[in-house]
């Protein structure tokens, strides 16, 4: 059983961060935890039969972090994602209250575009003082981390089943620089907007 430790342990470990580096929810995040249990505990239990005293310290308190962790992300953020997905179900089946998301979604919804999915939602703007959504900020697919981010307006958005949903055709949205995000998206020039300016142009 020994001789097996020294490979069991940081393949446990391995899967751990694989499992932790998709960010894909509490629920995944916190298995993997589990396995970065198995692998620190594995660790000391080699340290102790090898009579490594500094490893069987540095990995009894690896134990320890990472069951905290476990703790962290199993027994409370899982729940409370659990509990929204339940909130969002419950509202869009009943009839006497009105259809809910919870912002949460606006940090990891899935972002699609004529049954396309063009990216994910990692952010939204709000209004202090109103407490209005201004717009949502999107990473666009494939694009580079750092950059391809774009806020789409709240009046582009809908939602279903925990997606969130642009309009029909849409080429995309106001490009955002990857280190500061405007207070609120610039406004679309309307017909009326676009008139005027033919009129101020013809009468120089």
């Amino acid at each position: 059983m020994i001789s097996y430790l020294p490979y069991i342990a940081p393949a446990a470990i391995l899967a751990g961060a694989t499992l932790t580096s998709l960010n894909a929810g509490a629920r995944l995040t916190g298995f993997g935890f589990i396995f970065f249990t198995l692998g620190s505990t594995g660790f000391a239990l080699y340290s102790l039969l090898t009579n490594d005293g500094f490893g069987l310290l540095v990995n009894s308190a690896l134990t320890f972090i990472n069951a905290f962790g476990i703790h962290r992300w199993l027994r409370h953020n899982a729940v409370i994602e659990d509990a929204g997905v339940r909130t969002q179900e419950l509202s869009a089946r009943s009839l006497c209250t009105p259809t809910v998301v919870t912002a949460s979604l606006f940090t990891s919804a899935k972002v699609r575009c004529d049954d396309d999915m063009i990216g994910e939602s990692v952010d939204a703007v709000v209004n202090c003082a109103s407490g209005q959504i201004l717009y949502a900020v999107v990473h666009r697919k494939g694009a580079h981390a750092g950059t391809g981010f774009e806020g789409f307006a709240m009046s582009d958005i809908s939602f279903d089943h925990g997606e969130i949903v642009l309009p029909s055709g849409c080429s995309g949205g106001q490009p955002l620089d990857e280190y500061e995000w405007p207070a609120q998206l610039r406004a679309e020039p309307t017909e009326r907007d676009a008139e005027s300016a033919v009129t101020v142009t013809i009468s120089r």
